[in-house]
């Protein structure tokens, strides 16, 4: 849970070769919470988006899910809402399906399927 509380200025490389360990057990999925609460900058964060795609990349977008940490997330460092929502639909990169896998699918199939 809250798996992306990574903190880009303590033991990222760490936290990150642990996911990508528990990302071989196909019954395990990444929850990607607050994408920008461990941030060293502030918005557009971008020390975040590569360690974010690593999750991504090792669980794939078919064993992620976005939370939106509401209400905290809006007292992460004057992020906004919407500005961690885009994280995901704008600077990632993500197709249209991985974004539709990320922000819903996943948890609609995981959850209510």
């Amino acid at each position: 849970d809250h798996c992306f509380m990574l903190n880009t200025f303590r033991k990222t490389e760490e936290t990150l070769i642990a996911l990508e360990r528990l990302s071989k057990l196909p019954n395990i999925y990444a929850k990607l919470t607050s994408g920008t609460h461990g941030s060293a900058r502030v918005y557009p964060h971008e020390d975040m988006p590569g360690p974010l795609r690593r999750v991504i990349e090792a669980f794939t977008p078919d064993r992620c899910v976005w939370g939106s940490n509401f209400p905290n997330a809006l007292w992460s460092k004057g992020t906004s809402y919407a500005q961690n929502l885009s994280l995901f639909t704008e600077e990632l990169g993500l197709s249209q399906p991985e974004q539709q896998a990320i922000l819903g699918g996943t948890a609609e199939r995981l959850w209510f399927s």
